[in-house]
Formats: C-alpha cells, sequence, structure tokens
C-alpha cells in the first residue's frame, strides 16, 4: 500500500555488501533503479529502522524522496497534539458508549403511558448512561406489568445503545355490578325531583315532588303480595325481597357561597432581572461551567440540550439554568379590581364542584368590610341529588337477586 512507504536515493561504496546485508536481515527492497551511481528504491515504513542500521553498517548514504500517510501522520500529529488528544479522547468515548444507554423509546400512543413508563425505567435504573449489561430485562418486563397502570403487557429489546420498550395495552372491561349487598338512594340536598333513570329498586318519591337531604327516594326493599286460596278463603301474602338500588335522581335545588377578596395582599413579584448558568452533563454528572450562583431570591427554569450523533442521542450534553430575580410586596386592590378577583374565584370553584351540573340561575351580591370584598353567590343547580346508602339485614329474612 503507497500510504506505508518510504522512498529513497542512496550512494553506497560496494553495492554487493549492502545487498547482502538487506538478504541477511530479510530487508524488503522494492524497485530497486540506478541512475549513474545512484540507486532509487522504497521500503516499508515497519523496516525503517533495519534500514537505517545495514545503510550505517555497509556505509552508504540514504537521503529520503517521500513518504506514505502512514508515516506523515504521526509526524503531523506531533505538531498539532490537540487533534491527537482529541481524536484519542472521541474514539475512547465511542468504545465506552457502546456499553451504555443512549435513548429510551416506549412504543406505545398514550403519553400518560408512555410518561409512566419512563418514570418507572428511570426509578428502576434504566436511564442514558446506565450501564447495558446490569440491566435484567426480564426484571423490568415483570415489574411493568405488575405495576404500571394501563399496560399488559411489555417487551424490552436492547438495540445498540437503545433500549426500546414494547407496550400492549389494556382494553378497559365495560363496568359490571356485581356487588349483592341491597341499597337504598337517598338525596343528597333538600331539592325537588325532575326525572329518573332507575334501573333497579322502587321509586319511592314522585317526580316533581319536594325532598329533604337525606330521605329516601329509591327503596331496595321490595314488597310483593301474592293472593291465594286457603280453606275456602282468600288470603293476602306479603314476601320482601331486598336489591342492590341502582339508577340516578335528577333534581333542582339551591346552594350559597361566599368568596372572599382582601383589600391588600402581599405577593411575589418577578422581576426582568434573569441570569443564565450552564452545566456540561455526562451521563448523571453535571459539571458548572461557573464560578458562583446568583445570591438572593430567584426561580429556576431547567432546559437542557442533548448532543446528537447522526441522529442519536448521547448522555452528554448541556443543562441551562435560568434564574428569574423575585420578591414580595403589598398589592392595593380599589374595590372594582378586588370584585373581578373575586369572580375569578367563583368561576374556579364553578368549574371545580359544578362541570357536572346546570346553573339554572346565579344572583350575586357584594359587600365591603374588615378591609376585604365579599362576593355571596345564591345557585339554583340542576344535577344528581341522589346517592347510594347501603343497609343491612338480617340473613333469616334476606332473599337477594
Amino acid at each position: 500500500m503507497n500510504i506505508a512507504r518510504l522512498y529513497y536515493k542512496i550512494v553506497c561504496p560496494s553495492p554487493s555488501a549492502f545487498f547482502k546485508a538487506a538478504k541477511r536481515e530479510s530487508l524488503e527492497l522494492r524497485s530497486v533503479t540506478t541512475h549513474g551511481g545512484e540507486m532509487s528504491l522504497y521500503i516499508f515504513f515497519p523496516q525503517k529502522r533495519l534500514f537505517e542500521e545495514i545503510c550505517a553498517e555497509t556505509h552508504t548514504e540514504a537521503e529520503p524522496v517521500s513518504a506514505g500517510a502512514a508515516y506523515l501522520l504521526p509526524r503531523m500529529l506531533k505538531r498539532r497534539i490537540g487533534i491527537a488528544i482529541g481524536a484519542a479522547i472521541c474514539a475512547g468515548f465511542m468504545l465506552a458508549a457502546q456499553n451504555y444507554v443512549i435513548s429510551v423509546e416506549v412504543l406505545t400512543d398514550d403519553p400518560q403511558i408512555r410518561s409512566e413508563v419512563k418514570h418507572m425505567l428511570a426509578e428502576n435504573g434504566v436511564k442514558v448512561g446506565a450501564y447495558i449489561p446490569s440491566i435484567k430485562c426480564v426484571n423490568i418486563e415483570r415489574m411493568l406489568k405488575q405495576r404500571a397502570e394501563g399496560v399488559s403487557w411489555a417487551g424490552i429489546t436492547l438495540t445498540d445503545s437503545t433500549v426500546i420498550v414494547d407496550i400492549t395495552e389494556e382494553i378497559p372491561k365495560a363496568e359490571q355490578h356485581t356487588e349483592r349487598m341491597p341499597s337504598d338512594l337517598i338525596a343528597t340536598h333538600d331539592a325537588v325531583i325532575e326525572s329518573a333513570e332507575l334501573y333497579n329498586g322502587e321509586l319511592v318519591k314522585t317526580i316533581g315532588s319536594g325532598v329533604l337531604r337525606g330521605e329516601k327516594l329509591v327503596s331496595g326493599t321490595l314488597i310483593r303480595e301474592e293472593e291465594k286460596e286457603i280453606d275456602g278463603k282468600t288470603v293476602t301474602e306479603s314476601a320482601e325481597k331486598y336489591v342492590r338500588s341502582i339508577g340516578k335522581i335528577y333534581g333542582t335545588y339551591k346552594e350559597s357561597v361566599t368568596f372572599e377578596q382582601p383589600l391588600t395582599e402581599r405577593k411575589m413579584i418577578v422581576s426582568d432581572e434573569k441570569t443564565e448558568k450552564r452545566y456540561l452533563r455526562v451521563f448523571d454528572a453535571e459539571i458548572p461551567l461557573f464560578i458562583s450562583r446568583p445570591r438572593g431570591n430567584y426561580t429556576e427554569d431547567e432546559e437542557y440540550s442533548a448532543l446528537h450523533i447522526m441522529d442519536e442521542q448521547t448522555p452528554v450534553g448541556l443543562k441551562t439554568v435560568t434564574y428569574s430575580k423575585y420578591g414580595f410586596e403589598n398589592v392595593i386592590y380599589s374595590k372594582k379590581q378586588a370584585e373581578k378577583r373575586a369572580e375569578e374565584k367563583m368561576k374556579i370553584y364553578e368549574a371545580d364542584f359544578y362541570k357536572n351540573c346546570e346553573i339554572r340561575k346565579r344572583d350575586k351580591h357584594y359587600k365591603c368590610e374588615n378591609g376585604s370584598v365579599y362576593l355571596q353567590v345564591d345557585y339554583e343547580i340542576y344535577g344528581v341529588i341522589s346517592r347510594e346508602s347501603k343497609f343491612f339485614i338480617k340473613k333469616a329474612k334476606s332473599t337477594a337477586f
């Protein structure tokens, strides 16, 4: 190969002695040509030292003419030591990275399951930077099937430096009522019944009637009467059976809620003053690229940018932390501003507690006293007014179906 050749011009007083010494030491001389009193030839780079010793022994003068890359490259790198060190570090890193996890992929379309599985993998040591031979795939798969919600099967494949987790999601089963304990449906509010969805049990209140909180709406005790002829007489016999009451009773009810907003509040104020600090992250280690952190009250916002090589994420990257300075100060609201903030609290309350109901009426009353604005809201709500209440019976008298 040309990259390993060294070309010379030599002048020797005794060519025969030179060639005998070369043959004795098994020195390979290639393309030997003569031009007057000079000879041209080339040798291979590994025999350079042997060639120089034979030239010294036979008093031969050797002048190098040209050399291949295998000879020139070490000399070039010697003058540019930084390139050599960088190449060595890169080669060492790529060699070591083969045994470490560079990326983790979870094959599922559900983002919630993907996030939960990645969190559980990280808790069990399967994350970027993990040592691949230490990963027990069978144990991790068993753990995911037992603990991960919504996962019926999991399989782990190790491909190069990537951990691929294949997930099969559970198919939700239809809700079934298997409990046999008898129950009633009772009212949760003082209300007026407007409609009913009843699947089991006996409605004991009529549509349009008013009920009090705790009053029975649907009974799980069913009384059946049957007439029989005994000794020529008609006798009516009754029997009780007990069932679980299943259904929903809808009605309208009233509620009153008061929201308070102080006219003076101590509030955190975030200023526009920001400071960025960076860390070099290598696997799980974070090396600060700064001397000192900012002092005082600061919020922190982190952002991580990983180094990618050929679209593959490596365990090396840069973490940037943005510090935003904040302080506390008293904020004074006018009466109108306080009323507006009280209405915002009202909207949050309605979104949390009345999201499955219909607000048919809303009367608002404001008053300002003791350094606060009070918003009293009188609601008229349409929604479910029933809840299940179980009851116990003696086994001797119970007949469940």
